[in-house]
């Protein structure tokens, strides 16, 4: 069945009650390490469905409608971060407690002789995202790599995803030559029987004849499974050639 699709955002009235974002964040250094708390009330910065209305085709034999009204839920949330050093190491954390409203959506295909059914799209449970990471440099060589539990549209307790990400750059000749490897690992329903896994890297080359001149080649490959973020992404691969030049 092919559908047009309409879709509505119901957008919050523009007021400060309605739209407006408002927090609050304490900062302290102890010990040559930064920590911070902050809490944030406000809304998601991406809709969930409302509503969905499946429209019979009208009379002139084109499609039937799939007419979705979006909305913003409502969100709290309070934060910790901490920033330090161990010797050449960069070590920082971050977490993030959500505190949601629920968004039901209602399925309306009575037009079509089916009854109207609800599933619940965000829940008010209380969850959590949290990140650990650290960055190591040399003349030669910098590594960056961080585990995230949670990406940032990741919206409610039941669809978080574990992932690794990270990145090394080897530059050589004088810093003619530049090898940059960055990367992503999704890893999902671990305490299934089969976990979900899906990929994302990016291996570039980046030449500089001169002061003023940049040469790109960049490759991007994703692949993944079924049920997982980046595999919703798998035919996008892509290379890349950049020319850029200052003055």
């Amino acid at each position: 069945l092919t559908l047009t699709e309409d879709i509505r955002p119901i957008r919050p009235d523009h007021n400060w009650a309605d739209t407006g974002t408002w927090g609050l964040k304490m900062e302290k250094n102890l010990f040559g390490w930064d920590f911070s708390l902050s809490y944030v009330h406000g809304r998601y910065t991406l809709p969930v469905a409302k509503r969905i209305t499946i429209i019979p085709p009208p009379a002139d034999g084109t499609e039937p409608i799939l007419q979705a009204e979006l909305t913003y839920p409502r969100r709290q949330v309070v934060g910790l971060d901490w920033a330090g050093a161990i010797g050449d190491y960069g070590l920082w954390g971050e977490a993030a407690f959500f505190f949601p409203e629920a968004v039901t959506t209602t399925i309306d295909a009575t037009a079509l002789g089916f009854p109207a059914q609800e599933e619940t799209a965000l829940e008010d449970t209380v969850y959590g995202k949290y990140l650990v990471g650290m960055d190591y440099g040399t003349d030669r060589v910098y590594l960056n790599l961080q585990y995230v539990y949670g990406f940032p549209q990741e919206m409610d307790h039941r669809n978080l995803g574990h992932y690794l990400v990270g990145g090394v750059e080897w530059t050589i000749k004088e810093d003619k030559l530049k090898f940059p490897f960055n990367f992503v690992w999704e890893i999902r329903d671990l305490d299934g029987k089969q976990p979900k896994t899906a990929h994302f890297i990016a291996p570039e080359l980046r030449v500089y004849p001169d002061s003023n001149t940049e040469l790109a080649l960049i490759l991007r490959l994703i692949d993944g499974d079924t049920g997982t973020e980046l595999g919703k992404l798998k035919t996008w691969d892509e290379v890349e050639f950049k020319v850029k030049y200052s003055f």
